[in-house]
């Protein structure tokens, strides 16, 4: 019975190796690809007729989707194999937004959607992981994105609850009862479910994993008429947390 179990753990174990390494493979001429398509897209090798300007524009946030879910798989492989680091330090959360919108300016430009932002400019610094944060970020601005129609308003709030930091991406889409999103909590059914994809799907799920270390807490809330919010919140800084008026 041992062996029959040690058995079983070498394989899992030989799979996660696989999947790592060819995820991790991929990565690099993935990268190559988006370069060598800004570089065209650019006119950097002249100028470039509007219908191939389009062609290549499909190719390329096509591209930055199997790169995001890449990246995503890996993050989720060294979570599970505990080699995930944390940092924790003092950041203005409203530059990492900024961030993320400026590196992924291309995909999100591409739906004629509008992202309005409303970022609390008094309580800004948080104290967290930054790259931790910055990839759960990009995870839900990018599943609003995703899961929104074209010429659509998104907006990202920035607000401040008692003592903890609050984040919200609020998109127009479909109704979503709480017993479909049970994937977030549960990594073997990001696999089976169907309604977000496997690409945001994992993304939700690494997010909430990732703030769990954080000790965040995620938060969503589905409107029967299919008016979506992901987000999480954090604690305060102590330095910076609101007292109640007496």
């Amino acid at each position: 019975m041992k062996r029959k179990i040690d058995y079983e753990e070498e394989i899992i174990g030989n799979n996660k190796n696989i999947i790592a390494t060819i995820t991790h493979d991929l990565k690099t001429p993935a990268l190559a690809q988006i370069r060598a398509l800004e570089f065209l897209l650019k006119g950097n090798l002249g100028e470039i007729p509007d219908i191939q300007k389009n062609f290549l524009t499909e190719i390329l946030n096509s591209s930055k989707n199997m790169l995001y879910m890449l990246i995503n798989m890996l993050w989720l492989y060294k979570f599970d194999n505990k080699q995930i680091a944390i940092n924790i330090s003092e950041f203005d959360i409203n530059e990492v937004i900024k961030e993320v919108f400026e590196e992924n300016r291309l995909i999100l430009n591409s739906k004629n959607q509008k992202f309005e932002l409303y970022l609390n400019s008094d309580y800004k610094i948080i104290s967290a992981d930054r790259m931790h944060i910055k990839r759960i970020i990009t995870n839900l601005i990018l599943n609003a994105y995703y899961h929104s129609k074209e010429n659509t308003n998104i907006s990202i709030n920035t607000e401040i609850y008692k003592d903890d930091f609050v984040f919200k991406v609020t998109n127009p889409g479909q109704y979503l009862p709480e017993e479909n999103l049970q994937f977030i909590f549960d990594k073997n059914k990001v696999f089976t479910q169907e309604s977000n994809g496997l690409s945001t799907g994992l993304g939700l799920y690494l997010s909430n994993s990732l703030l769990k270390l954080n000790k965040g807490k995620f938060i969503f809330n589905s409107k029967k008429d299919g008016t979506n919010t992901f987000g999480f919140m954090l604690k305060l800084p102590v330095k910076n947390v609101i007292k109640d008026k007496v």
